[in-house]
């Protein structure tokens, strides 16, 4: 599936024309259509130079929009076929709008804009391209999109907003209403705030506004599966919580599934996460983020395989929730010791799989039969995708700063092909995993593959476009990029960054890879340098601490030794980028990510 045109005539509309018309919305439109209408008219208006007013007309069904002049008698045809997605259907005297979603409609103005010129840009609304020639000249075809997928997601923990610190907070909240106005310009449908255990709140509030404007649906959950079990009850009720190895019960971990009244009290508590949010469409719940999984070891537990602890308490959650006549999807987790599809028993219809391959290589995309890595990988998620019938999320970490340690890493063509492969597979949903400002600059070209790939539109001129937006420099910055590119797929194909590979096969090739490709970096740097731009200059500083963390890697895997020292210059090269540039998690949370891989060691089974 994806965006379609038809065969049908091309129409001719000038710039004088649409300075004559007026934007028509329904009588009665709902927030997301209102604010479709007046964004609809503001670009309108940037384009042509004069007031373009929005007026109703009652004629007109609640997910359309027409642009037209005063006094025109234009109608509304009705449509040829079911609608899913949008339509643009252009006349010789209107241009009719519409979808089968407030989310929809707004999405099919947003596609209309830029078949007017308009540009987006994920670095902000500073570097779109509005045309503004008052003797331009349209060419408008009738346009059909259908969804690629169900859901366009992206998610980030809720913990980067520092939301006990005001000052970092208001920074994020800025970035973030920066990404909720592109996020809905290139056809994104929800945004996921990820919690974990000692997190006190569920979404940044001052952020609803900015998502349901725009018809972006708020998810809420994460890890949270030991939340909804209040650990003040382990003195009087130890039988509630898991069991260890070792045999005793810990108030740390998850749940004893086994048992009737803890699973009863998780399903009961897990529903307040979706009313204390208030405007939640989706509820994850995901097991403790820690080494084993903090599943239970009793005699009945033990019969159950992880996943199956997992799925017994998501069934649980969807039924008091149907019950309770809340039809809202519940997300499993796939991830480290529940990726392989060990489940012997039937997920509620409510439940849906949330398959996250944080561990796989990101040099091939998910299909590449020649990568044993993901071909492991892919195997999993096929199994997956029958035994869940379809209900199935790829959730990606093309923007994970984590994961990547903050090294640049684009690989926009591993996502086209990802995402390509998603589709063919029978995934309906994908999301992206991202750290606000920080993600947004280094891995600008992956936001730009996956928002282009996720609607079926070619990356191509998608990326040709951001290479334009780093100070005119296209060529340059596009040359650098596709030698990065070629770089970083050599590089990362092993999990963390920052940790050098447990398997001697991935050493050693990893190993050979750094000796071809580390002194490349250099080179990219200066080229970058040579051009005395203050944005390709911070860019710059971006290769050199992605080279010396490499160098780190290299010195680890050559000695055995830890290379602090290297990490902490690698660290020093970042701090005088400018925070427009490396936002609140670069200012913040980049060393803070660095101190926990250096205790990293200390953990047993991470390092």
């Amino acid at each position: 599936m994806g965006s379609e045109e038809s065969n049908e005539p091309t129409f001719t509309w000038t710039a004088r024309q649409l300075a004559s018309c007026c934007v028509w919305s329904p009588e009665r439109p709902d927030t997301t259509v209102l604010f479709a209408a007046e964004e609809l008219a503001r670009y309108l208006q940037r384009i042509v130079g004069r007031d373009i007013p929005v007026a109703a007309r009652p004629e007109l069904s609640q997910h359309s929009l027409a642009v037209a002049p005063f006094g025109s008698n234009f109608t509304m045809p009705p449509s040829a076929s079911p609608l899913v997605g949008f339509t643009i259907e252009p006349g010789a005297d209107a241009i009719m709008v519409r979808g089968d979603t407030s989310s929809a409609l707004l999405r099919g103005v947003y596609r209309l804009l830029q078949e007017l010129g308009c540009e987006w840009s994920v670095r902000g609304r500073l570097y779109e391209t509005v045309p503004t020639a008052a003797t331009e000249t349209f060419c408008l075809r009738a346009y059909r999109s259908a969804p690629r997928f169900q859901s366009v997601v992206y998610c980030s923990d809720i913990i980067t907003w520092h939301y006990t610190q005001p000052e970092p907070l208001r920074e994020r909240i800025v970035e973030d209403e920066e990404l909720a106005d592109w996020m809905a310009k290139t056809g994104a449908t929800s945004f996921f705030f990820i919690r974990h255990p000692f997190d006190t709140k569920s979404a940044i509030e001052e952020l609803q506004k900015s998502f349901s404007t725009r018809g972006i649906t708020v998810e809420v959950g994460g890890h949270v599966l030991p939340t909804p079990l209040d650990r003040q009850w382990f003195p009087r009720h130890p039988e509630y919580f898991p069991l260890t190895h070792g045999g005793r019960r810990s108030e740390t971990g998850n749940l004893c599934v086994s048992h009737p009244r803890a699973r009863a009290l998780v399903a009961e508590q897990a529903g307040h996460f979706l009313t204390a949010a208030g405007y939640a469409g989706a509820l994850h719940i995901w097991g403790a983020d820690v080494f084993g999984g903090g599943w239970c070891h009793c005699t009945h537990c033990e019969k159950l395989s992880p996943q199956e602890q997992s799925i017994v308490v998501c069934n649980a959650i969807a039924e008091r929730l149907e019950n309770a006549g809340v039809r809202v999807p519940i997300y499993y987790l796939a991830y480290h010791d529940t990726i392989e599809p060990r489940l012997r028993i039937e997920p509620h219809p409510m439940v849906w799989c949330e398959f996250a391959p944080r561990e796989r290589c990101y040099g091939h995309h998910i299909g590449d039969r020649e990568c044993g890595v993901n071909e492991h990988y892919r195997a999993a998620l096929e199994s997956y995708i029958q035994l869940f019938r379809g209900r199935v999320r790829a959730f990606e970490y093309y923007g994970d700063a984590i994961l990547f340690f903050g090294c640049l890493v684009p690989i926009p063509r591993v996502i086209a092909s990802d995402l390509a492969t998603y589709e063919a597979l029978g995934v309906r949903e994908v999301s992206f995993l991202q750290f606000g400002q920080f993600s947004r600059w280094a891995y600008a070209p992956n936001f730009t593959a996956f928002a282009a790939a996720s609607q079926g539109i070619p990356i191509g001129p998608a990326l040709e476009r951001l290479w334009s937006q780093w100070d005119g420099k296209a060529q340059v910055v596009g040359s650098v990029f596709a030698d990065l590119e070629e770089t970083m797929r050599a590089l990362v194909r092993y999990g963390d960054v920052r940790l050098p590979p447990k398997r001697r096969t991935q050493r050693s090739d990893l190993r050979r890879a750094l000796s071809a490709h580390l002194p490349r970096f250099t080179a990219m740097a200066d080229e970058l340098d040579s051009h005395r731009s203050p944005s390709l200059h911070a860019l710059a500083l971006l290769v050199r601490y992605t080279q010396t963390v490499f160098e780190g890697v290299a010195h680890e895997l050559d000695t055995g030794q830890a290379a602090d020292a290297i990490f902490s210059h690698a660290l020093s090269i970042l701090q005088s980028v400018d925070r427009t540039y490396k936002g609140v998690w670069g200012e913040f949370d980049l060393a803070v990510i660095h101190d926990l891989y250096k205790a990293a060691h200390l953990v047993p089974g991470w390092s």
